[in-house]
């Protein structure tokens, strides 16, 4: 028989059995607990990863579908669309139409396209060479404008030197002036009118060969062939008739000749030559007799060319040459 000390240590033994078959209860059943749970996650993972494929079918399968309703709704529209252009034809070759003739005007259509094209790539090309003279032209007009301001410049200057021209013109007249009135200064004053058929002569007082000055008579000698005094104021009625032709005698501006002053006019006119025709049908005889009458003016009919001018005159005074 066990003692109490026995029976505690079986006891305790007991226990600890007991003890032992409960903690393996416990772990086997915690185990089979965490085991389970662990399964479970797996399964709702794969589970949820299953309904995402499905879905995704299902909305593939949706596209799918529209899409063969698509491609359904147009195979039967081409098919409406053949069967309308079968009806056509079928009605255009009831009516007899010719599709060779159609061809034919497709052709032309097509050539005629083909050569707007052509005619494009032309006009392309012609606008290509239109901006080029367009440039070569921009560079003319440059030019011209240059060309035009040198044009102005030099329309200045040649207005300006007109100007100085003409100022020298004036003075030269002005000069020419003050010379006919010293050489008109030089007619005496005591002259013999026409009507005593005469025009005073200025004698040149020139020393002569013993260094006596020459007399009056001087002025009726004749050096050289030239006509006297007297012979000359004998011809000069028939001078001033003949030179004024046929027609009745002008009174002109005599000043208005070159060379000829207010008192050489004067003088002229004394003698009857009035006219610009008169002296512009001067003959050399009749300048030498005119000049004789004139005694003081030796050579300035020639030197001035009154004939000249005074035909001009004529010419600018009645449109009509002097002779």
């Amino acid at each position: 028989m066990l003692d109490g000390t026995g029976w505690a240590a079986a006891e305790i033994v007991a226990f600890m059995l007991i003890a032992t078959l409960v903690g393996l209860a416990l772990g086997w059943i915690l185990g089979r607990w965490v085991l389970r749970a662990n399964i479970g996650r797996e399964y709702e993972s794969a589970l949820e990863a299953a309904r995402d494929q499905v879905s995704a079918a299902r909305t593939q399968l949706a596209d799918t579908q529209a899409e063969l309703d698509k491609s359904q709704l147009e195979a039967e529209a081409g098919k409406a669309r053949f069967a309308e252009v079968g009806g056509k034809l079928e009605e255009a070759e009831a009516r007899g139409v010719d599709f060779e003739s159609v061809e034919a005007q497709f052709a032309d259509k097509e050539a005629e396209i083909a050569r707007l094209h052509r005619e494009l790539e032309t006009k392309s090309e012609l606008e290509a060479d239109l901006e080029g003279k367009s440039s070569v032209l921009a560079e003319r007009e440059a030019e011209i404008a240059r060309l035009t301001a040198d044009l102005e410049s030099c329309q200045t200057e040649h207005t300006a030197l007109s100007e100085d021209l003409e100022r020298m013109r004036t003075d030269l007249a002005a000069r020419a002036a003050r010379v006919e009135a010293l050489e008109a200064d030089l007619i005496p004053t005591n002259a013999v009118p026409p009507a005593a058929g005469m025009v005073a002569d200025v004698i040149d007082q020139e020393p002569g060969p013993a260094g006596i000055a020459q007399d009056e008579t001087a002025a009726f000698r004749s050096p050289g062939g030239a006509p006297t005094k007297e012979e000359a104021l004998a011809r000069i009625p028939e001078i001033a008739e003949r030179t004024a032709g046929s027609g009745s005698r002008a009174d002109d501006d005599l000043k208005r000749v070159h060379g000829i002053g207010p008192k050489l006019e004067r003088a002229l006119k004394e003698l009857g030559i009035t006219s610009f025709r008169q002296i512009a049908n001067f003959q050399s005889e009749d300048v030498a007799h005119v000049t004789a009458a004139l005694g003081a003016f030796k050579g300035r009919i020639e030197r001035d060319d009154w004939m000249t001018s005074a035909a001009e005159e004529h010419a600018k005074e009645y449109g009509e040459p002097a002779s």
